[in-house]
């Protein structure tokens, strides 16, 4: 009889709306793998697969790179602009994976953007992240967020700084 316990995978789901100062049809762009580097100091992906320029389709592969992990490996599995909804699957292997779901609603002449992200644990490393992956922590990104899409969307540029 083995000692081992056997893995018990962790999942936490977290959920914020950001209120984004310009219509649905100027902010929901911003969400896309290639924009996003408009505002998203850092945000570098390596696009895999995509039969459009800004990888803006269901079926859009693409990478990106995290210091001391392997590749994240990411798929478009809904993009629809007509609803104002992108979603994302991607998978940090041997860590977690995360389902990224994002929808525009207009209000007026803002937007209001609901961000979720649901991480599932793959490994113990991933468990550990999961934990961390506090209300707390997650709406401190999610101000980040909505402060450099805010500046972006007010100014043409990218906050400094932004993580």
């Amino acid at each position: 009889m083995s000692n081992d316990v056997p893995f018990k995978a962790q999942r936490v789901t977290r959920t914020a709306t950001l209120t984004l100062p310009a219509p649905r049809e100027q902010a929901f762009p911003l969400f896309g793998p290639i924009r996003e580097a408009e505002w998203a100091e850092g945000w570098e992906p390596t696009m895999i697969f995509s039969e459009t320029p800004l990888g803006e389709e269901a079926g859009a592969v693409f990478t990106t790179r995290q210091p001391d992990e392997p590749d994240t490996i990411w798929l478009i599995t809904q993009f629809d602009p007509a609803a104002f909804i992108i979603e994302y699957a991607r998978v940090t292997p041997g860590v977690r994976t995360a389902l990224v779901t994002i929808r525009c609603e207009a209000a007026g002449d803002v937007t209001h953007a609901s961000v979720t992200y649901q991480f599932t644990a793959l490994s113990e490393v991933g468990n550990s992240f999961v934990k961390g992956f506090s209300e707390i922590h997650y709406r401190h990104m999610m101000d980040a967020w909505q402060a450099a899409i805010s500046h972006t969307l007010n100014t043409g540029k990218r906050l400094p700084h932004h993580p």
